[in-house]
């Protein structure tokens, strides 16, 4: 089994300029509020709410950009050592026990794309070895394409089933394990 995630880069330097400018927002909006309630007070009212709604929104789509990334897991039937073994169940948050099982689960040459935000994987599709069609650049039209990539613009889609497409960005290693497994199956 070999799996790799596709995240954002982060610093902690991008961090921290990010709780400060969040912070300074609030107070600036709040000095705002102040000075429109002494001026008019309904409307003031209205505004606040709207403030609030508005750094909900962006504190949530914040969350779930900074934190959101994917995992591919490909399945190549080949044996795990203890370290891999441990490595894997601590990504995926399970018992060595409950790895194996997983990788049971799957034949050789399997793709399984996840969705991961804040510790929770979702999976988004799970592809099996007679299902892949090929493997293409980013402006490859498909119909319904997947988006499992922090950078769509440079991604791969892999095309499998009946004409359905996943925009990934792999590695070279997975690319090349993604590859093999398509002309594995010619």
């Amino acid at each position: 089994m070999y799996f790799e995630v596709n995240e954002i880069p982060r610093t902690e330097k991008q961090d921290f300029t990010a709780i400060i400018i969040a912070v300074a927002l609030i107070i600036v909006v709040e000095i705002a509020a102040v000075v429109l309630s002494r001026v008019m007070p309904v409307i003031s009212m209205i505004v606040q709410a709207v403030i609030v709604f508005g750094i909900v929104f962006i504190a949530i789509r914040f969350y779930k950009t900074r934190l959101k990334s994917y995992r591919y897991s490909f399945f190549t039937g080949e044996e795990l050592t203890k370290e891999q073994e441990q490595e894997a169940a601590l990504a995926f948050g399970v018992s060595v026990e409950k790895l194996k099982e997983i990788i049971s689960a799957y034949p050789k040459n399997s793709l399984v794309i996840e969705s991961v935000l804040g510790g929770v994987s979702n999976i988004i599709c799970e592809i099996a070895p007679d299902e892949y069609k090929g493997l293409f650049d980013a402006d490859y039209k498909c119909n319904n394409t997947l988006i499992a990539t922090v950078t769509p613009n440079t991604a791969k889609k892999l095309v499998y089933g009946d004409n359905a497409c996943v925009s990934i960005s792999p590695s070279e290693r997975l690319e090349r394990l993604i590859i093999d497994a398509i002309d594995a199956e010619g």
